[in-house]
């Protein structure tokens, strides 16, 4: 599958005098996986940024994409140079021995962190009465992937986890009663009701509420391209600083904030969570950028 994103150099930064500046214009040719099914293969949202930090250098782009491969191949097809870049969680410790060039900046700012939870249509009244995060973790049981990188960290902050295989396994497991809820991103939840769960037929949004700690995905390139790194940071953070990473945040997700209702819903903050070094903290405080992304949309 080939998108063929063409941007080309329109003017060098007067105030910037690096030796990124100073390169010829490129034609990137990039790699990138794609993720499970049930997510939009084409992942508009990752594919744009892409794009957009590229932009802000001057070079262009065409994205190759693969079929669809969980976390643990996309992280082995990186080491291996199978692919050039990959949207992946932004979690200390979760690659060692793998030598991927981490970009440090979030795709979005925090916003895999702000998690809405799934449960069965026929206990919504009752789970509602929930009232605090440490009664959720005290009487509930949470479906989690067994091979999430986070797995082991929330079970040390007092989850009571189910592990589960595979996406499908999940919602079966909540409709078979064996797990209480699910934890699922803003990317992910809408795709899985309607894929998953017959367009919400069985399954809801618990209303009112959500999960926060301070994680999202970043772009991780491999091991050889340590000057694609360099470039995909520089381009992130001057489209953090001309506001077109905002305005880009805020066409692919503020209709989905507004539909989930967070402008209204209680935040419970994970504490413990441990936000990634090398990121800055205010770019994976999602709850600080709500009313920005609402508002901007």
């Amino acid at each position: 599958m080939e998108a063929d994103l063409t941007i080309r150099r329109r003017f060098l930064w007067p105030w910037l005098a690096t030796p990124l500046a100073a390169q010829a214009a490129m034609h990137w040719r990039l790699r990138m996986p794609s993720p499970p099914f049930h997510e939009p293969v084409d992942q508009p949202y990752n594919q744009a940024l892409l794009a957009l930090a590229l932009q802000q250098v001057g070079d262009r782009l065409t994205l190759l994409r693969s079929s669809p491969q969980t976390w643990p191949r996309q992280v082995r097809e990186l080491q291996q140079g199978r692919v050039d870049v990959a949207p992946l969680p932004a979690l200390d410790g979760a690659y060692q021995g793998f030598a991927l060039r981490r970009v440090d900046f979030p795709l979005r700012p925090g916003l895999l962190g702000l998690r809405v939870l799934l449960v069965r249509k026929d206990r919504v009244a009752e789970l509602s009465r929930i009232d605090s995060l440490e009664r959720l973790k005290r009487e509930l049981r949470l479906g989690y992937g067994a091979d999430w990188a986070d797995r082991e960290l929330m079970q040390q902050l007092g989850f009571r986890l189910v592990p589960a295989r595979s996406t499908e396994a999940l919602f079966a497991s909540l409709r078979n009663g064996d797990c209480d809820l699910l934890s699922r991103g803003l990317n992910e939840v809408d795709g899985e009701l309607r894929l998953l769960a017959a367009g919400g037929r069985d399954i809801a949004v618990l209303p009112g509420v959500a999960l926060h700690y301070p994680l999202d995905d970043c772009f991780f390139v491999a091991p050889h391209h340590e000057r694609l790194q360099a470039l995909l940071l520089e381009g992130l953070q001057r489209s953090r600083r001309d506001g077109s990473w905002l305005a880009l945040l805020a066409g692919h997700y503020g209709e989905l904030l507004r539909r989930h209702d967070f402008g209204r819903r209680r935040i419970w903050r994970v504490d413990g969570y441990a936000a990634p070094h090398g990121i800055e903290p205010e770019l994976l405080d999602a709850a600080m950028w709500l009313p920005r992304l609402l508002g901007a949309a």
